[in-house]
């Protein structure tokens, strides 16, 4: 998705027309035997100067599957940041463990393609995908009901410069569960945020755990800007290829 978006934001800079060709066999057990066309998705818009893009239909479906309608309640934001998800061992086990899992992969890649905002809620729902408890059933309720909300809420994508910028952060222990230590040793993780932008538009974010355990807040600094820039210097190296091409 960073590459897709790295170059969407230069054909916007430099007024490309763009064109995508697909290798994947889409119709792998069918003879095609005549031209087919398609059109810019629902939730594409194209002004000349800005693209916007959103998924509405994904987003209904994802309201569909959690059986939604009129009269649900609506919520301001996805998740509560003051309340961590820990193991639950004491709730029973979701009664269709795999619709959670389908409706969580239908997130998961909302949240990588035009919505950012639900990628701390989505990771707190995957964090236990293997054994789903009831409680999480909730916390991705409670996601969904953000999403009937925002469903026209997208991505813009208006470009500002040529600047290739990475942010990243991480909290001081906000996971930790003292009382949950032996079960779950994730408790004593330091949690990532980190976004890459070229020319001002978002190419990813990410909001996870770390896979080691810091000792020190500074350790956990370096951590996190280690992590951020495994995304960044592809992406760098990808420009400096360009570059040389006189792209």
């Amino acid at each position: 998705m960073a590459t897709i978006g790295l170059l969407l934001v230069l054909t916007l800079t430099h007024g490309w027309k763009s064109r995508q060709l697909d290798l994947v066999l889409a119709y792998p057990q069918a003879d095609i035997e005549g031209m087919i066309f398609m059109c810019l998705p629902k939730g594409f818009e194209l002004d000349g100067r800005s693209y916007k893009l959103s998924q509405p239909l994904l987003i209904k479906q994802i309201l569909q599957a959690m059986g939604f309608n009129s009269r649900t309640k609506l919520k301001d934001i996805p998740s509560l940041s003051s309340k961590i998800i820990h193991r639950d061992l004491d709730r029973v086990t979701h009664d269709t463990p795999r619709e959670y899992r389908r409706v969580l992969g239908q997130l998961n890649f909302l949240k990588k393609s035009t919505r950012p905002d639900i990628a701390y809620a989505v990771h707190q729902c995957t964090r236990f995908v293997a054994s789903p408890k009831s409680s999480l059933k909730q916390v991705m309720l409670r996601t969904g009901r953000y999403l009937m909300k925002t469903r026209d809420r997208g991505m813009i994508m208006k470009t500002k410069g040529a600047s290739l910028e990475l942010c990243c952060d991480e909290d001081f222990c906000s996971n930790c569960n003292p009382d949950m230590v032996h079960v779950d040793k994730s408790t004593s993780k330091y949690r990532n945020g980190s976004i890459v932008m070229f020319a001002g538009y978002l190419l990813t974010c990410a909001s996870q755990l770390q896979t080691e355990t810091a000792l020190s807040t500074t350790e956990a600094e370096f951590i996190a800007l280690s992590e951020g820039l495994r995304t960044t210097i592809p992406i760098m190296k990808l420009i400096d290829e360009l570059r040389e091409r006189n792209v």
